[in-house]
């Protein structure tokens, strides 16, 4: 029998007389005198206790982690302990639940409250407390499968400075963390990166487990799209001040001026790799029906999913006596038609067919903030960003120049600039409205910002996901007495239609 052998049998005979003399074990040195108060202990003194080692995302993994089990948390490069309901941080002295959040004031900070300068305001009306706030929203729509750079800015209303170390729970693999010094009390301003990789698609939230807690929203795509730079061979048909061709469904345009000069645009993701084979999706019950332009695939009809994030509202929740975007959603009102009235309240019912719902900007975003967000789009759709709309307006005839142009009808007088709401608007029209591309935009009004619905029958206004601000976002108009599009910087109060397109 070998030495390792012989030296396993004599620990276990040791152990076992020893727990069948005195319920005691001990290891190390002078194993035969314990300590009267324990019940297993160690003595050395040249060697240490390795505990198992493991990130937050393992620990995070642990199923109902029994009450007093230790682990060495790599992540953080900490020992913790589980209490039965939180893991106990022993560096920073801050407890963090078994999902992986963090309290928000670690060490000695205090933090009174939490909110953010870009967020959604998700407080509002019934669906959370206290109303108003704006919550933690992620910079950048995320990707499925690959590592986000992704980051979030939450502000901290510090009572008293001190070390912090924030951690959210894990979800959708990922995590988003920061950890620093609150130098001075008051508003103090930091920022989390994520860790991880997404593995779904769709809107998401994490929250910190802080005291007070505070929910941060994200999106995540299927897949990237080529950057606009890489479309040098989606031509406008532009020859000089002539726009040439006729063919806007799947065109054939082989000269003019090439989306890829759009400087505006050049370094912003834009979908356009076609419908796949997708010719319906249906969500919410309704079939929306698809239709490949220029290689994007759009759907043929509007919205009428309600956010999940304000799924609580109903048609009274919104009255012209609160201002701003709260993410409020509802049908246009046909008896309000063209009335400013404070206490209108929305319509039960869809006041036409495929009108679908008017959406406040945070409404159609679903809390999330950033660009090509998912949103209240079906799975493998998003809201479209700004220049995704230059890039459908590029291949109806606009000119670059007039691409960029805000608050004008562009290409309107110009009949050499493709007039492309001719081909967008789906009234017929002899001198207007063809609907040559198929887009099909449907003339659904809007409701302004103090509770006036105006607009059905005469104009279509859609959402971007592009922000111009915090209260502003880019959107696009049609009216049935133009021939060019509206690219409009609009107060994100507003309800304006949604239409989705291909990731």
């Amino acid at each position: 029998m070998n030495k390792i052998n012989k030296g396993v049998i004599l620990f276990l005979t040791t152990g076992l007389l020893a727990i069948k003399v005195s319920a005691q074990v001990k290891v190390g040195d002078n194993p035969t005198v314990v300590n009267s108060s324990a019940v297993f202990e160690m003595e050395s003194t040249s060697k240490g206790l390795l505990l198992p080692r493991m990130t937050s995302a393992q620990r995070n993994a642990i199923v109902s982690p029994a009450t007093g089990l230790v682990i060495y948390n790599t992540t953080k490069n900490c020992v913790e302990h589980y209490n039965g309901s939180a893991w106990y941080n022993a560096c920073d002295r801050t407890t963090t639940p078994s999902n992986g959040g963090e309290i928000s004031s670690g060490g000695t900070a205090v933090v009174s409250a939490w909110s953010s300068n870009v967020g959604c305001r998700v407080g509002a009306g019934v669906n959370n407390s206290p109303a108003g706030v704006r919550r933690g929203a992620v910079t950048q729509t995320m990707v499925m499968g690959s590592a986000p750079t992704a980051t979030v800015t939450l502000v901290a209303t510090v009572s008293t400075a001190g070390t912090y170390n924030i951690l959210t729970n894990t979800v959708n693999g990922i995590y988003f963390s920061a950890s620093g010094t609150f130098g001075a009390t008051g508003s103090q301003t930091i920022t989390l990166t994520a860790t991880g990789s997404p593995l779904a698609a769709g809107n998401f939230m994490w929250t910190t487990n802080s005291t007070p807690s505070i929910s941060i929203h994200g999106s995540v795509l299927t897949v990237e799209a080529p950057l606009g730079s890489s479309y040098y061979a989606h031509y406008n048909g532009i020859i000089g001040s002539a726009h040439v061709g006729t063919t806007y469904n799947l065109a054939t345009q082989t000269t003019g001026e090439v989306f890829s000069n759009n400087a505006f645009c050049q370094d912003k993701p834009v979908s356009a790799q076609g419908c796949g084979g997708v010719t319906s999706v249906t969500a919410n019950s309704r079939t929306h029906s698809t239709v490949n332009i220029n290689g994007q695939c759009w759907l043929l009809t509007n919205m009428i999913d309600a956010p999940s994030v304000y799924s609580a509202y109903t048609s009274s929740s919104w009255t012209g006596t609160t201002t701003g975007d709260q993410g409020y959603w509802g049908y246009y009102n046909t008896s309000m038609h063209n009335n400013n009235n404070n206490s209108a309240a929305w319509q039960s019912t869809e006041p036409g067919t495929n009108e679908g719902v008017l959406y406040q900007w945070c409404g159609a975003m679903d809390a999330s903030i950033s660009e090509r967000s998912k949103g209240i789009c079906p799975a493998g759709f998003h809201i479209p960003s700004d220049c995704e709309w230059m890039y459908l307006e590029h291949g109806m005839g606009m000119s670059i120049a007039e691409q960029i142009v805000v608050s004008e009808y562009r290409a309107d007088t110009n009949i050499n600039q493709g007039r492309p709401a001719d081909k967008l608007l789906n009234i017929y029209n002899p001198l207007y409205h063809t609907n040559a591309s198929g887009f099909t935009a449907i003339v659904s009004g809007m409701r302004g910002e103090t509770a006036s619905y105006i607009g059905r029958g005469e104009s279509a206004n859609f959402w971007s996901s592009t922000s111009q601000s915090v209260g502003n976002g880019y959107s696009r108009n049609l009216l049935t007495s133009k021939q060019g599009v509206l690219r409009q910087v609009y107060g994100k109060g507003s309800a304006f239609s949604v239409r989705c397109l291909k990731d």
